[in-house]
């Protein structure tokens, strides 16, 4: 059985190194688009099932204007 050479070997490498490193770059830029959709959503929307105190828009704005009011 003959051996293949050298050179044929480090070029198959060098092949299968610039496809894993293909493949991790696509699979590292998929992760971060979900993230970033994640947090695009999670930014514009209130869930409240999960917060333990329910959001009261009023009492925010009643704070702000005390602040304002105060200055």
């Amino acid at each position: 059985m003959k051996l293949p050479c050298f050179n044929c070997l480090t070029y198959m490498l060098s092949r299968l190194r610039n496809m894993v490193l293909q493949q991790v770059h696509d699979e590292i830029e998929r992760v971060i688009v979900g993230i970033e959709a994640y947090l695009s959503i999670r930014s514009h929307t209130y869930d409240i099932g999960v917060s333990v105190f329910e959001f009261n828009d009023e009492s925010v704005k009643d704070r702000k204007e005390k602040a304002s009011s105060s200055i």
